[in-house]
């Protein structure tokens, strides 16, 4: 996980081989918010189970511009690539990566064929033209910018104990649903011939009451608030 942002698209991709885009931010003439809540700052566990070992798991920082992204990445290279490669440096039986901290060494495990290492990435997105937040009728909705006047988005909700729940629409389920409260579904398609993604145009009202009426129901995440 590069940042959130990238880990979200990911599992996007990964959770259906089609996605519903949206052509502008959501809910659209609503002003977006510089700020996160309150409520929503502080540390999230990003991971399937709570009891998880923490120290392996990605972690998420909300603080009041963006978010800050931890999360563990593990690489492989061969021999070869590890030699040719001039952002890779091996000394005094660690390796260190120019490209990210010439400072930070990181053990390795080497093979006849291959080089195995672990190391810890720190990313920052702010909220901006290509993030952004914004609130209707109290629910919170993060847009991510895919490409100009696409727009994947995500409902934010807190639960009573301040855990965070990611939901998006299930392209698979809600399609039908989606169509009885917008202004109708466009549907684009790959070079096979098939639904790729469908695009949605709808008004802040018309969301609120898909919303309202079930619409999200697709968990994506869960981020545990670290105690």
């Amino acid at each position: 996980m590069r940042n959130l942002l990238i880990f979200i698209l990911v599992a996007l991709i990964a959770t259906s081989c089609v996605t519903v885009q949206f052509t502008e931010p959501q809910p659209a003439g609503e002003a977006s918010l510089s700020t996160f809540p309150e409520s929503f700052l502080g540390t999230y566990i990003i991971t399937e189970y709570r009891d998880s070992e923490k120290s392996e798991a990605d972690t998420l920082v909300i603080f009041p511009e963006g978010f800050l992204a931890i999360s563990r990445e593990s690489r492989e290279l061969t021999l070869e690539e590890a030699a040719s490669d001039p952002d890779i440096r091996i000394q005094d039986s660690l390796l260190y990566r120019l490209d990210i901290n010439p400072q930070a060494g990181y053990p390795y495990v080497r093979t006849d064929s291959s080089i195995r290492y672990s190391y810890w990435e720190r990313e920052k997105s702010f909220l901006s033209d290509s993030v952004i937040l914004k609130n209707y009728k109290g629910e919170y909705y993060l847009n991510m910018r895919d490409e100009p006047s696409r727009y994947n988005v995500l409902l934010l909700k807190q639960e009573r104990n301040g855990d965070l729940a990611v939901w998006m629409v299930d392209p698979e389920k809600e399609i039908e649903h989606l169509q009885e409260y917008t202004r109708g579904v466009r549907e684009e398609y790959n070079s096979e011939g098939k639904v790729e993604k469908y695009i949605v145009s709808p008004k802040a009202k018309e969301l609120n009451k898909f919303v309202q009426n079930g619409g999200f129901k697709y968990l994506l995440y869960r981020l545990y608030r670290a105690e």
